[in-house]
């Protein structure tokens, strides 16, 4: 499916997404989604959206799949 970053800057086709706890970020983003682009043999891990909570970017992780679900082609994240 392809993504177009919350912050707008990054649209490309990924194939794996995942919520992790983003360490090195500031305050009031501890959690982000991250996706999986198709460049080269494995890929390159890209940061989609930051979010404050864990629930938030799990609602976007699962607005994504439902997005994908639903046979939508392209997603922008929020």
């Amino acid at each position: 499916m392809f993504i177009l970053s919350q912050d707008k800057k990054k649209f490309a086709e990924y194939k794996f997404f995942e919520v992790s706890k983003n360490y090195g970020s500031k305050k009031e983003n501890k959690y982000c989604l991250v996706g999986t682009d198709y460049r080269g043999i494995s890929g390159r891990v890209i940061i989609l959206g930051s979010y404050s909570g864990e629930e938030a970017a799990i609602a976007e992780l699962e607005n994504i799949y439902t997005a994908m679900k639903n046979s939508e082609t392209a997603y922008a994240v929020n």
